[in-house]
């Protein structure tokens, strides 16, 4: 395990600086060279110093310590190094060397793995969805290839493949039927192949002139399903005088006479007694059938 007093932070671009470049000519060596003395006055700077300041460390103290004449001079002149007599003075200490310096850096570190290890986990993530997803496509091409065809859910519901009974297979009734597909759509109740096959059957047991009517009524009165035209309706219209008509079909017991004559009625009848002088009643009606 690294200790914080085993590390200091170096950038990799610093080996070819401009300040590197600048002690090596003043130095007359190379900028690996200069680089080293760099390196090596830093490690003496994070195991002695707490701050960028320093007493009774001299110019020539520091050359004698790294074993180079004029290093000190040549740090001061690319602005890594101050000296104010007996003080010299670290530039950028906080930043680079301290222990807050440190902390930075391994916090900086730790971000950028955790990143990385999110990145890595998304993408493995990412690949066994594919992988689990491979398979579906396959058997979508298969069927493919085997001559399945792709229609839309919408359109095999609304156009469902019908097979006629022989009584209801005519023209007319085609349409009225394509007419009732359609409407089933409008109301987004589309017919399914089996209950079609089950309503038609049904619809042929009564006759090919009862299921067109059945069918009529149904879409005129935005019904989703389809049920036999009733005795006393006109055209799918219920006939508002159907039971006035079945209850004047006789005469009962209060005095009510009825007469027929054609599609009229005359209805009489008494109010009171004649003993009374209560007098009689009548009503005409028509009916326009």
């Amino acid at each position: 395990m690294i200790m914080a007093g085993d590390w200091i932070k170096v950038e990799k671009a610093t080996a070819r600086k401009p300040e590197i470049m600048g002690i090596a000519r003043e130095l007359s060596i190379s900028m690996d060279a200069a680089f080293g003395l760099c390196f090596r006055f830093w490690c003496w700077c994070d195991d002695n110093l707490t701050t960028g300041n320093v007493f009774c460390v001299t110019e020539s103290l520091l050359d004698e310590t790294f074993g180079k004449q004029n290093f000190a001079s040549a740090m001061v002149k690319v602005g890594w190094l101050q000296f104010d007599g007996d003080q010299m003075t670290v530039p950028n200490f906080e930043r680079h060397l301290s222990k807050g310096a440190k902390t930075r850096a391994e916090t900086a570190i730790r971000v950028a793995e955790c990143k990385k290890r999110k990145r890595e986990e998304r993408y493995s993530g990412n690949e066994s969805v594919t992988k689990k997803a491979l398979p579906e496509k396959r058997r979508e091409d298969m069927n493919t290839d085997m001559g399945d065809s792709k229609k839309p859910p919408s359109i095999v519901k609304a156009q469902p493949k019908t097979e006629f009974p022989e009584d209801l297979n005519t023209p007319e009734f085609r349409a009225t039927w394509a007419e009732w597909i359609a409407h089933r759509t409008e109301i987004k109740k589309p017919m399914k192949p089996l209950g079609a096959k089950k309503l038609l059957k049904s619809l042929a047991e009564g006759g090919e002139r009862k299921a067109i009517e059945s069918i009529n009524q149904s879409i005129a009165n935005g019904w989703q399903g389809v049920f036999e035209v009733k005795a006393g309706s006109i055209g799918g219209q219920k006939d508002m005088f159907a039971g006035l008509r079945e209850f004047m079909e006789e005469t009962d017991d209060k005095g009510r006479v009825l007469k027929r004559d054609g599609d009229a009625v005359s209805v009489s009848w008494s109010r009171g007694s004649k003993a009374a002088g209560d007098g009689v009643v009548s009503a005409r009606i028509g009916f326009d059938g």
